[in-house]
């Protein structure tokens, strides 16, 4: 494998293998060289490639790719290797037809670089720069493909484009007249609509012109030489005022400001603004319908703003700052206590600190507090300070944003973890989950109580929870984690400090990849200690009600519509024969004299049906001939959780 990075010098190295580069455009791979993938060298610089690197035959097939490749789209590589190809489904559709011209013109010999969309495993849509390159493998052409995600990228080049478009409409669009023209020939490159306007000239007759190229008014052509001279012998700002007649025949006044600017390429430029002094009033109504905007839209936002006086110690705020933080709205202006007790007594001193550190420091700053009141708002307020001449603190400017909603969800989600981390308690049940490829290992707060251990903060593995394991499961528990079942089920005895035995059930899922070896192992592990204790309790009675009914001579029959029919071992005794020959009810049936087997059947069937008891005798006849009298007691219940009847007959001769 031949590994190629952009704009960088590589050395290859030949491992005893053959390895030839000629051009991008002419690589020769055989199939000894793809063996080569797995050599340390070669298989540690592509594994760990920041870049997707592929290989792909003439049929659009995949023939190798490293994890980068497949891990950048969200898919494993068992996932991403079961993906057909050829379908192009991984590609935004308005780019098929260009992959599929590009992947004809790369089999033709053409080193090809594309730009593509690629619709990843979570649906979203990201932007991929790849390169591609004609390649041989056992004499069959294929293509050597490089990808690397420019999403941020792709996405700020369409920001800069929208943000450049933007500023231009928008310098193209205020009311004030701007211009702009080249330094070292004085051509005019901008001319917005103001200037239009002002100077009745469209942009069309004036971009690419000089002043006395176009039809400018002679007055304002002097005035305008004298600036640009002015700015030629050093000056880096003029300002100047003059009067003219336009080419509509109204006479402006104008004042002329013009700088100059220094263009990132080198390139210097005069730019120029001005003020028609005649169309002030209608630019003050600009002004004032843009203040309304700027109202309007702090009212829609609720964005309430605030600005602090420091020497006359005076809040000045809009009428959405007094709904925030629930103020009198015909009150009068408040002074910088009066602000400080509108806040809970857990903020002030937050708010205050960061007050004194902005007038001090001239720092910016943002801080959540609430407000003092039943309900408790949480409000966010960014402020910074604003500066005089002489570099002095004078006021400090301020929003607030009422963000209660957001908090108490923030709150809500806490709790819910809370109670997530209780109810893992309650349960006794921990999760793990074990990274192989980063080496790292999570384990939940429940499972150190599970398995008996004192948490560890940082840096932890399963080694760290191990030691507490019984020393005879201590091979069992480390197989869990090392074999390649996808779904794995054990039990084991964990030690605890009071060296008291805990039974932990362990269900686990190992993901493996396509060569079977684990990349990461999920699990929980439980406290069933309860359980088994029970269990044995449990199977201990068993045995000894067994023991009881054996010598007593005494037999049941157990009947569930959930499961089944159930006769006991010693039944064989009544029936005198070697082995138990009963599998239904119908099979003791027969058994019964055939002058009792209609009155007991119905007897049985209504105890059953109706959950009541009976108790009666009647005969049964032997299959080597013999006939015994039986009383039976029977009793029925319904299992208050799964609503399934039970039987329970229990049978004694004589």
């Amino acid at each position: 494998m031949v590994f190629l990075t952009r704009k960088r010098n590589v050395s290859y190295y030949n491992l005893n293998k053959s390895y030839m580069l000629s051009g991008i455009n002419n690589i020769q791979i055989n199939n000894e060289d793809l063996t080569s993938i797995d050599d340390a060298f070669f298989s540690n610089i592509v594994n760990n490639s920041n870049d997707g690197i592929a290989i792909y035959d003439s049929k659009m097939n995949l023939i190798f790719c490293n994890p980068a490749h497949h891990n950048i789209l969200g898919y494993s590589k068992l996932e991403f290797t079961g993906i057909d190809h050829k379908k192009l489904s991984l590609y935004h559709p308005n780019d098929i037809e260009t992959i599929k011209k590009t992947f004809r013109n790369v089999l033709n010999g053409s080193a090809e670089s594309i730009d593509k969309r690629i619709i990843c495993k979570t649906g979203d849509i990201k932007h991929f720069s790849s390169s591609l390159s004609p390649i041989i493998i056992n004499s069959e052409k294929a293509v050597l493909v490089f990808r690397r995600e420019i999403t941020k990228k792709k996405n700020a080049d369409i920001y800069n484009a929208e943000y450049l478009e933007f500023l231009e409409t928008f310098i193209d669009n205020i009311p004030v007249p701007i211009y702009a023209k080249s330094f070292h020939d004085r051509r005019y490159m901008f001319w917005n609509k103001s200037t239009e306007n002002t100077f009745a000239l469209s942009s069309d007759d004036v971009i690419g012109y000089t002043d006395k190229e176009i039809c400018l008014p002679k007055e304002y052509l002097v005035n305008s030489e004298n600036d640009d001279n002015a700015l030629l012998n050093g000056k880096q700002y003029v300002r100047s005022e003059v009067e003219f007649t336009n080419n509509n025949g109204i006479k402006k006044n104008f004042i002329n400001f013009k700088s100059i600017i220094k263009l990132p390429v080198g390139e210097c430029l005069i730019l120029g603004a001005g003020i028609d002094v005649s169309d002030l009033r209608t630019a003050q109504n600009k002004i004032e319908q843009s203040g309304y905007i700027i109202k309007e839209a702090q009212k829609i936002a609720k964005l309430g703003y605030w600005e602090y006086d420091i020497r006359r110690d005076i809040i000045i705020d809009n009428k959405e700052n007094r709904q925030i933080f629930e103020i009198d709205e015909n009150s009068n202006f408040l002074n910088l206590n009066d602000f400080f007790s509108l806040l809970h007594p857990n903020s002030k001193d937050d708010f205050r600190r960061s007050i004194e550190l902005c007038k001090s420091g001239k720092k910016e700053c943002e801080l959540i507090v609430r407000n003092n009141n039943y309900n408790s708002k949480y409000i966010i307020i960014n402020f910074k300070p604003c500066v005089d001449n002489y570099d002095e603190v004078i006021k400090i400017k301020g929003t607030a944003i009422d963000i209660t909603r957001l908090k108490r969800t923030e709150l809500t989600i806490q709790e819910f973890e809370t109670k997530l981390r209780q109810a893992e308690n309650i349960a006794k049940t921990g999760y793990w989950d074990i990274n192989y490829i980063t080496n790292s290992t999570q384990l939940s707060s429940e499972v150190w109580n599970v398995m008996c251990c004192s948490q560890i903060q940082n840096n932890y593995s399963i080694a760290d929870i191990s030691h507490r394991i019984h020393p005879n499961d201590k091979e069992l528990f480390n197989n869990l984690f090392n074999n390649n079942e996808t779904q794995f089920e054990s039990s084991f005895r964990v030690i605890s400090p009071d060296d008291s035995i805990k039974y932990i059930k362990a269900q686990g899922t190992n993901v493996l990849n396509p060569i079977k070896e684990i990349i990461r192992s999920i699990g929980i592990f439980t406290d069933i200690t309860g359980l088994i204790v029970k269990d044995i309790q449990n199977e201990r009675l068993s045995m000894s009600l067994q023991n009881i009914v054996k010598h007593s001579g005494l037999v049941y029959i157990e009947e569930s519509n959930d499961t089944g029919i159930y006769f006991s071992n010693n039944f064989n005794d009544i029936l005198e024969c070697d082995e138990l020959i009963l599998k239904s009810q119908n099979d003791f049936n027969n058994f019964i004299d055939s002058k009792d087997r209609d009155n007991v059947i119905q007897n049985i069937n209504e105890s059953f049906n109706k959950c009541c008891k009976h108790e009666f005798t009647y005969i049964i006849s032997l299959p080597n001939g013999k006939a015994k009298r039986v009383t039976e007691v029977c009793n029925t219940y319904i299992n208050s959780i799964t609503q399934n009847k039970t039987t329970l007959r229990i049978m004694k001769c004589g």
